[in-house]
């Protein structure tokens, strides 16, 4: 018997595993290839972070790195974790070529493990915002995926509350991003979802003013009273 996801990641390996035939081998395959990766993406995670503080910085040795990183990042580990939070709030606050790109790299791959230690940075970054930072429309979407899982694969109550103020956020696209987010975690899940974020969503799907995520909510809900288990 599988035992309960805690992760995202978690999530989408069980996911493989029920609907994929051969998940198993599958997902050992993957493992043993990326694991071939680690000691490129670990020194690609010291080659951004040098970059990254270097104001001389050459854009193209960015995007280099980071293609190296990428190669590594199905193998995510939670030893990875502190390294990964000094590398995105390095590439938040320094600005300039190529952190943009780094920032929303290294928070794609922080949230294929993030649990609920790493809720506290993952709520930090949502609520992160300054004077034209053109970064903070990448970056949320990015984090409520993490918040979502945390939420609805542990229940716990900080995340939910975060969801909540994003499904209820003055900016459109944030009320979009969190209920995506909740549509994807759920169609991995055999979960079904916690109640109030039921009755958050029934609200949008009565009251939203903008059809798109009125729609995307009644769709949550339909879905996840198919998949309920």
């Amino acid at each position: 018997m599988m035992r309960e996801p805690r992760t995202y990641s978690e999530l989408r390996q069980q996911w493989l595993q029920r609907i994929v035939r051969d998940g198993d081998q599958l997902l050992a395959d993957r493992a043993a290839q990326a694991e071939a990766l680690r000691p490129a993406f670990r020194a690609s995670m010291e080659c951004l972070q040098q970059l990254l503080r270097d104001p001389d910085r050459d854009r193209e040795d960015v995007v280099a790195a980071l293609r190296l990183f990428g190669a590594g990042e199905a193998l995510v580990q939670r030893e990875d974790i502190p390294a990964l939070i000094e590398l995105a709030r390095t590439a938040r606050e320094v600005r300039g070529p190529g952190s943009q790109y780094v920032e929303q790299d290294v928070l794609r791959a922080l949230v294929q493990v993030a649990d609920e230690e790493t809720l506290p940075f993952l709520i930090e970054c949502f609520r992160y915002s300054r004077p034209r930072d053109g970064s903070a429309g990448y970056r949320r979407p990015i984090v409520l995926r993490g918040i979502t899982a945390i939420a609805m694969l542990s229940r716990n109550e900080e995340a939910l509350d975060i969801l909540d103020q994003a499904l209820t956020h003055r900016l459109w696209r944030v009320r979009l991003a969190a209920c995506r987010a909740i549509r994807e975690v759920r169609g991995l899940s055999q979960r079904g979802l916690p109640p109030r974020l039921q009755q958050r969503l029934r609200h949008i799907a009565q009251r939203e003013q903008a059809r798109g995520i009125r729609v995307c909510a009644e769709l949550a809900l339909e879905e996840a009273g198919r998949g309920r288990t």
